[in-house]
């Protein structure tokens, strides 16, 4: 029976039937970015949330609504050139993230709060439909701060029998415990070290750990500092980070 169903299934893809429910006049749309593993400010998954905002659908049941997307290229977005919400049609969408649209359908307005239509307020706001969505920017300029070279770039050379971890913490604005390195509260930073020394890194990056203070001393120790003005939901693509 069911090669037989198949066998007379129109040509193209076949979607879910629905009835349009003549309740819901509008629908929410929040855009989530995806961050780093672990982000406090994450609140879905590795997504956190940038804006939530609405848009109307059409009075007639059988119209389509059709909301355009308009991608730009934002450093920071927490400090975007143009406001996210201010446009009341597009929705506007950074490159170079990850970017998840959550949508619901919600319904009208109560029209006599005093004796509700709807019988419970979940059944106001209709499932999540997930889309996942990404571009790559366009112009990437200005990756990193403009620091001065006696910030960017030091050579510390350290005497066994000291606390070596400490003293590179307090030079180099960081925080030590045991063999440890990690950024300042409120702070992040990724860390790289040449395999001369031994080490490991955390999982995500944020921290080194020494194999003992005395495998610091007696060597010249060059550190290279960088700061990126990006926020941490920035990821290049290959093409764009290689130039």
């Amino acid at each position: 029976m069911a090669d037989e169903i198949n066998a007379h299934l129109p040509p193209g893809p076949v979607t879910e039937p629905g009835v349009p429910d003549p309740d819901v006049d509008r629908v929410q749309i929040t855009v989530l970015v995806q961050t780093l593993t672990r982000d406090p400010l994450a609140t879905d998954g590795p997504y956190m949330e940038l804006y939530t905002t609405t848009r109307d659908l059409p009075a007639d049941l059988k119209a389509a609504a059709r909301i355009q997307l308009n991608w730009v290229d934002c450093a920071d977005i927490w400090n975007p050139s143009e406001p996210w919400l201010r446009s009341s049609t597009y929705l506007l969408l950074p490159r170079a993230r990850t970017v998840r649209l959550r949508i619901n359908a919600l319904c009208r307005a109560e029209p006599q709060p005093d004796d509700p239509y709807f019988g419970a307020e979940d059944v106001w706001r209709g499932p999540d439909i997930m889309f996942t969505l990404r571009k790559n920017a366009v112009l990437e300029p200005r990756l990193f701060t403009d620091n001065p070279p006696s910030s960017t770039i030091n050579g510390f050379f350290l005497q066994p029998g000291l606390d070596a971890t400490s003293r590179l913490a307090a030079a180099l604005g960081l925080v030590s415990k045991d063999t440890s390195l990690r950024a300042l509260a409120g702070k992040r930073a990724m860390f790289a070290c040449s395999s001369s020394i031994m080490h490991v890194l955390g999982p995500d990056r944020a921290s080194v750990t020494f194999a003992s203070q005395s495998s610091l001393a007696l060597q010249w120790l060059i550190v290279i500092r960088l700061k990126m003005e990006r926020d941490w939901s920035w990821m290049a693509s290959r093409r764009t980070a290689s130039g």
